[in-house]
């Protein structure tokens, strides 16, 4: 009782603990908050979202986590793209239950779905991968495992994305480096834990 309580001051004050958030990033120096909260440091961010840009197609980001990354593609994007933010809320940092975790991300994207910029798809990222639309640009940033991402990957050109991009490539503590490596030799473009493979 007394955890629902706690979820349901902080959907209550959603506002307060955005900005919040937003003043802690603004504090620290590097990219130490970043981690720790699973994002993309400002470098990260915009060179997905040029790549995203530069694709030209709708943008599927699996892994959307709270959603800050898909506004920033959906924004990028303009009017005439979409943004598919895809996630199965089976993690976050807070350890939020995955329900409230849903509402939390549906609250922040509130905007960006109402416009009907952005979907949100709460959904396996291989599940989704299978019927995904053909020629998305795909962020992969959900399951950091080999396995999973190599799977996520393979799926991804299955499905017939047009690029496929991610984070943490370089990330000791992750496989995603040795799945990239290992599908395509080396990503095109990186930019600190971000890679792209335009295909």
């Amino acid at each position: 009782m007394k955890k629902f309580r706690q979820i349901a001051t902080l959907l209550r004050n959603f506002r307060k603990v955005r900005n919040a958030l937003s003043t802690l990033a603004g504090l620290y120096s590097g990219d130490s908050l970043h981690n720790a909260m699973g994002g993309l440091t400002g470098e990260e961010t915009a060179a997905a979202v040029r790549w995203a840009r530069e694709s030209g197609c709708d943008i599927a980001e699996i892994g959307t986590l709270f959603g800050m990354t898909a506004r920033e593609f959906a924004a990028a994007a303009g009017p005439e793209r979409k943004v598919i933010a895809v996630d199965n809320f089976s993690w976050n940092p807070f350890g939020l239950p995955a329900s409230a975790h849903e509402r939390f991300t549906r609250s922040i994207l509130k905007n960006e779905i109402a416009s009907g910029r952005v979907s949100l798809v709460k959904a396996d990222a291989a599940d989704f991968l299978k019927s995904a639309p053909r020629g998305l640009f795909v962020f992969l940033d959900g399951d950091h495992r080999y396995e999973a991402v190599k799977n996520e990957i393979a799926t991804a050109l299955e499905s017939g994305a047009s690029a496929i991009a991610g984070h943490d490539y370089g990330n000791p503590l992750f496989g995603v480096t040795r799945a990239v490596d290992e599908t395509f030799g080396k990503p095109d473009e990186t930019a600190g834990m971000c890679w792209i493979k335009r295909l």
